[in-house]
């Protein structure tokens, strides 16, 4: 998998174990990628700090320029007294307005990266017509691969006629059977090299029809790809799409293919987390109530977890992909770590320091930062900001010249801010779901603003939620009011 990909999926949700697991990617690589994205965005966040300070320095010192200077002609001040609003309409219904729209479709949030999503069937009167010229090509193809070497002209101008009979119907839609039949005829060998002279093209002109009826066939492929979400279908359909032709290579078809691939490992994740988040064995319900309630115990636990391992290594069915037990034990061990984490209300955290303890004994972690995480988000889940950010504080120590931060701070300081981030996606979250009121609404807006501008906050890191399928984040930037223009 490569980088962005990796990174895509981080941002929707998924744990760098789990990838690890499903894609073979080592972990020390995931998590390689995800410092440096972290470093990436604090370099980004940094310069935005940056170009802010410098605008409001600069309007600071025109508003100074402005007292101390005196003005050539007097000024009516009858009708500036009030600031007047340039756009009369409520920001946070456009902001409503957006939300929805990125909840609902899923083309909005950039997952869908196809020249045309919908797939029409063609018409019985376009199907006939099509079928008509498939009837003639194949008894043109046929003709070609019963004669003789020796027939090469003949050979040429039965080529000729398919090539004509194609052209006639280029612009008809076409079914993907219809497609697939296209494929097969102008693909014989025997069409090849038939060039009676240096400046005969008809070698060329073949090359074009199989790559105009290769890119065709891959486009209605992933139209009838974007009408479905079953995994065996996927597989199916993309197994379905031309291979690379040798001296031809079908980027478009190729491209198709990646996107189609790249959106069944999703779908596999998302069901594989799907199973982790919900078909939660009692064994496992037992060890979370454990380390939220701070009734834990070790040996019960390991030993909780070799026996669901077990259970699952008898249970699957035997085939070459089965899990070791081994590796169902860090299953397991995955799914008691994301659980924890997301699932605060259920499984809600009474003791912190206890908490952040266990869980590096359970996972025999050397030091506190995984399981220091997983209790802050614990925490942030439950909705006690207040709470997380206390104990964000406790391990983040100052910063001074003649020392370099701990890589604990460092990481305390990071959660932090993301519990802040998370705390203010939740309030918009809650305000776009109330009733518009315009007085209400712009008093919203006008603290939101003020405070975004005052903590210098870029707009895409506060998430509001995610899309209709749960693939996409939907952060701030992508609903606010100035961006006009949908993504």
């Amino acid at each position: 998998m490569s980088k962005e990909e990796i990174l895509e999926l981080i941002n929707a949700g998924f744990a760098p174990e789990l990838i690890e697991l499903e894609f073979n990617v080592p972990l020390e690589k995931i998590n390689k990628y995800i410092k440096q994205e972290e470093k990436r965005k604090e370099e980004e966040a940094n310069t935005q700090k940056a170009t802010v300070q410098k605008k409001s320095q600069d309007e600071e010192k025109k508003r100074k320029e402005l007292k101390t200077s005196k003005p050539a002609h007097p000024i009516n001040t009858s009708n500036t007294s009030k600031k007047q609003p340039t756009n009369n309409k409520n920001t946070l219904d456009i902001l409503r307005q957006n939300f929805k729209k990125f909840v609902s479709n899923e083309s909005m949030s950039g997952s869908n990266t196809t020249t045309s999503s919908n797939y029409k069937v063609p018409t019985e009167l376009e199907q006939d017509k099509v079928n008509q010229a498939i009837t003639k090509i194949k008894s043109n193809s046929e003709a070609i691969s019963q004669m003789t070497p020796t027939e090469r002209r003949e050979k040429r101008t039965t080529l000729e006629n398919m090539i004509s009979d194609f052209k006639s119907i280029i612009k008809v839609p076409k079914t993907m059977k219809q497609l697939q039949a296209l494929h097969n005829y102008f693909q014989s060998r025997d069409l090849e090299n038939l060039a009676t002279s240096h400046d005969d093209k008809i070698n060329q002109r073949l090359a074009k029809v199989r790559k105009t009826i290769a890119e065709e066939l891959a486009t209605v492929i992933e139209q009838v790809a974007n009408q479905t979400s079953d995994i065996d279908e996927l597989l199916y359909l993309s197994k379905q799409i031309p291979a690379f032709e040798r001296n031809n290579s079908h980027f478009y078809t190729s491209a198709i293919k990646n996107r189609l691939d790249s959106r069944i490992s999703q779908l596999r994740t998302a069901q594989t987390m799907y199973n982790m988040r919900n078909n939660v064995s009692p064994e496992i319900e037992n060890i979370l109530q454990s380390i939220a309630n701070n009734t834990f115990d070790l040996q019960t636990a390991r030993n909780a977890i070799s026996q669901e391992a077990q259970r699952r290594v008898d249970s699957a069915p035997n085939t070459r992909f089965a899990l070791t037990k081994e590796r169902q034990e860090k299953q397991v061990e995955i799914q008691i770590r994301t659980i924890i984490s997301e699932q605060g209300h259920k499984y809600p955290i009474t003791n912190p320091g206890a908490a952040i303890t266990n869980l590096m004994a359970l996972f025999s972690e050397r030091d506190k930062e995984n399981s220091f995480v997983k209790v802050v988000e614990n925490l942030t889940s439950q909705k006690k900001y207040n709470e997380a950010k206390e104990l964000c504080s406790k391990y983040i120590s100052r910063k001074s010249f003649d020392e370099e931060e701990s890589s604990m701070s460092k990481r305390a300081r990071r959660s932090y801010k993301d519990v802040v981030l998370i705390q203010i996606g939740n309030m918009i979250t809650e305000q776009l779901q109330k009733p518009s009121n315009p007085e209400q609404d712009k008093i919203f807006m006008d603290l939101l603003e003020e405070h975004i501008q005052k903590e210098r906050l870029s707009l895409n890191q506060i998430i509001l939620g995610t899309t209709a399928s749960g693939s996409k984040k939907i952060t701030l930037d992508n609903i606010w009011y100035t961006n006009t223009k949908q993504k």
